[in-house]
């Protein structure tokens, strides 16, 4: 602070100078003349004749003044090619062609920001195969897959995943696993803390009858808490869910609510927990309902290997006849994030 103090009175005296130049005006009274190179994230980089490029706090400044167009982002989500002036009253006039707007220092988001880079995909795979051979051989064989992508506005999640088992004793084969599923969820943000979302699932079943079980619906999410590695936010919407049971006849179509919510954080800056629950009730009869629950742990081995504790829970109210209503998985896996 005392190196941009100096090299701010340096500013003042080097100002009449130059014949056009951006003033940036600090907190403390002092002032830098340059040219904005832009507005990034809360740092202001300035270009000067007499220190080079300096890194300003947007936080220490009152104001500033932009004698060439730039383009300006407004908080409001509003983007703007114009110049700024100081204003009455510690505001900005922001001019555009030959109009003026009156703004605060606090309504800038931005000044010539590069074009966001073009969302990419990331996720992970785990996968897993155990085999025993005694008595009873054993074979089970997993695998997760999810993927991820936040752009400005928007986020989509999609995953998948796979679970076969089967022991054999005494020349019979059992199945003792037989299921997969994949889902997707689709958010646009209104604001930081407020998105719509549209969101979808199918998944099958084998050992409790279940041919198939598809949920499609939408609503509106809200983002609780987000600090640091810990995010908490709910899902509220209507969806319709269809269930197909082997030998049960005509399928299960009911129109439901949906309440969900996940949460994500960090212990000791390394193993990563996760929990997700959605609960979609029968809008007829709140005592007809689908939970689905999900828990997670995740230890890093390498920058991209990990190891994967999962365990899962669905429950059905009124499930496949002669099944039970509930069904739960353990899964231990290595995973690898790309």
């Amino acid at each position: 602070m005392l190196r941009l103090h100096a090299l701010a009175l340096f500013a003042a005296f080097s100002a009449p100078l130059a014949a056009r130049a951006d003033v940036i005006t600090l907190l403390n009274g002092d002032r830098i003349t340059g040219r904005v190179v832009s507005l990034v994230e809360g740092k202001l980089r300035v270009a000067t004749d007499f220190a080079g490029t300096l890194m300003v706090d947007a936080g220490q400044v009152e104001a500033v003044r932009l004698d060439d167009e730039a383009t300006i982002d407004l908080r409001d989500g509003r983007q703007l090619r114009g110049t700024l002036v100081p204003g009455p009253g510690g505001t900005l006039l922001l001019r555009v062609g030959g109009n003026e707007r009156q703004v605060g220092w606090d309504d800038v988001l931005a000044i010539n920001a590069p074009p966001p880079a073009r969302p990419q995909w990331k996720g992970s795979v785990v996968s897993n195969l155990n085999l025993a051979r005694s008595n009873t051989d054993t074979q089970v064989f997993n695998v997760d897959l999810e993927t991820h992508r936040k752009g400005p506005s928007e986020e989509t999640d999609l995953s998948g995943s796979y679970l076969f088992g089967q022991q054999t004793q005494s020349g019979e084969v059992v199945t003792t696993q037989d299921s997969w599923g994949v889902s997707g969820h689709f958010s646009r943000y209104a604001s930081s803390r407020t998105s719509s979302f549209l969101s979808a699932r199918l998944e099958r079943d084998g050992i409790v009858d279940l041919d198939l079980r598809s949920i499609v619906g939408g609503g509106l999410g809200f983002m609780l808490l987000e600090r640091g590695d810990t995010k908490w936010w709910i899902d509220l919407g209507v969806s319709h869910l269809r269930e197909d049971f082997a030998g049960a006849g005509a399928a299960r179509e009911r129109l439901t609510g949906q309440f969900s919510y996940r949460f994500q954080t960090r212990l000791f800056g390394r193993v990563e927990l996760g929990h997700e629950v959605s609960v979609y009730p029968a809008l007829d009869n709140v005592s007809d309902y689908f939970l689905s629950s999900k828990f997670t742990v995740r230890t890093p081995l390498s920058q991209t290997l990990f190891a994967n504790f999962r365990f899962v829970l669905d429950y059905d109210a009124t499930p496949a006849p002669g099944s039970r209503k509930d069904s739960s998985k353990y899964t231990f896996g290595i995973g690898y994030r790309f």
